[in-house]
């Protein structure tokens, strides 16, 4: 996490706006865990359903965070107002998503087939 901090402040220019990207990213952790946790009281989950939510969430969090930012920069440098250019990069990055996603669904489709532990509700932490 500590070198996500150092990339996103190198890339924003300001301590704080790296910090944003990465506390929403953790709400959003925290989040996933409890549906998790609350999913594992109807269906059975596989162990690593947990670390990979984790994994996605703050790799895909950050690169999307600097592919706005990035975008904004270069709209801006090239000549647009401030909002043209957030109202632009902020409207176009889902459609830039899309390939990504599509690529995970595409990777995780074998999983359901994959023999793992499973997490249970009763477990007292999501990771385990």
């Amino acid at each position: 996490m500590i070198h996500a901090l150092v990339v996103l402040a190198l890339a924003f220019g300001a301590l704080f706006a790296a910090i944003t990207p990465i506390v929403t990213a953790l709400v959003a952790i925290s989040i996933d865990c409890d549906i998790t946790r609350l999913i594992s009281h109807v269906l059975t989950i596989v162990s690593f359903a947990p670390i990979l939510g984790v994994l996605i969430g703050l790799g895909v969090g950050s690169d999307h965070t600097l592919f706005i930012v990035t975008r904004h920069r270069s709209a801006v440098l090239a000549g647009r107002s401030i909002e043209d250019a957030a109202v632009n990069a902020v409207s176009t990055a889902g459609q830039d998503a899309r390939q990504p996603r599509n690529h995970a669904a595409i990777a995780a489709r074998p999983w359901p087939s994959v023999e793992t532990p499973t997490v249970r509700a009763d477990r007292p932490d999501c990771a385990h």
